[in-house]
């Protein structure tokens, strides 16, 4: 158990919404030496600490900053071997059980926030399916489908009626606005920071499409901190194919449905009318998917 955090982030949404892309940009909205993040942690009454045995706990000390800050931070994902069954997603997320029993896993918080991500249907289910057999996450479509649509009300919800700590992250706008961004790290009660969103992070496997799945965008923090091996062949001809990578902003993240266009499975979605008014009420219509709609 960890006693006296200042600050817990709870995030959540569904695999290949760009969570972890997220997850990387908030932890850099607080300068400190103290972060805590388990990773895609067991859904229920479990302390995560035992129960949940691929959760990664981790202590950064890589931020320097006088400010310290203890920052506790911890994700759930559609992961089948660890959601409750019989239950959809957002209800085996917030199990009651677990809120009743959580401060004696995770101690006392100052503050709290509850992270929803979600990506607009079309990009994220052509992500969901070209990852479909090699990520843990939830096989049937139908049951994704449904999870995406409970995770848009209650987004819907959490637009409609503000509560504090209880944010829904736009991921398109994330992407694409500063502004966006930067109203965020106000809400987080953080201090606005940039310097994450061209890193591509291996966590879940990266981006679906780019090459940078394979090969993360270099840094020069690591350049800076690997030089010694440079010089070493297998080491170099690595680190020049991640310099060709492109960088996170360069993908074009919100165009992955074309590629699905004329796959049967992909189409079959979207003759749910419910996702598609549900994906264009939070992210605006996505240029040429009521076309590709109206065809269907």
């Amino acid at each position: 158990m960890i006693d006296g955090n200042q600050i817990e982030i709870r995030v959540f949404g569904l695999m290949r919404s760009g969570n972890h892309a997220i997850i990387n940009w908030v932890q850099n909205q607080y300068q400190t030496d103290s972060l805590f993040f388990l990773n895609n942690i067991r859904h229920g009454n479990f302390n995560p600490f035992e129960e949940s045995s691929e959760s990664n706990f981790e202590k950064c000390n890589n931020i320097e900053s006088s400010d310290k800050v203890r920052l506790l931070m911890y994700s759930y994902e559609d992961d089948e071997r660890k959601v409750i069954k019989g239950r959809n997603f957002l209800e085996s997320v917030l199990d009651n059980d677990f809120e009743l029993h959580k401060e004696e896993y995770f101690g006392s918080s100052n503050k709290f926030f509850d992270i929803l991500v979600l990506r607009d249907a079309f990009n994220f289910f052509a992500s969901r399916l070209k990852r479909l057999e090699k990520i843990a996450g939830i096989k049937d479509i139908r049951e994704i489908a449904n999870n995406w649509k409970t995770l848009a009300e209650e987004a819907v919800k959490r637009g409609e009626k503000k509560e504090a700590g209880k944010l829904f992250i736009n991921y398109n706008e994330w992407f694409t606005s500063k502004k966006y961004r930067e109203g965020l790290s106000s809400l987080l009660e953080g201090e606005f920071n940039d310097a994450s969103l061209d890193e591509v992070t291996n966590f879940g496997g990266g981006s679906s499409f780019d090459r940078a799945a394979a090969y993360p965008k270099l840094t020069l923090k690591e350049l800076r901190r690997d030089w010694v091996n440079l010089l070493k062949p297998k080491r170099l001809l690595f680190y020049f194919k991640r310099m060709k990578s492109p960088k996170g902003r360069e993908m074009k993240v919100l165009d992955r449905w074309k590629l699905f266009r004329d796959d049967q499975v992909f189409k079959d979605i979207f003759r749910d009318k419910e996702i598609v008014e549900l994906s264009n009420r939070l992210f605006g219509e996505i240029p040429g998917t009521m076309k590709f709609v109206n065809k269907l």
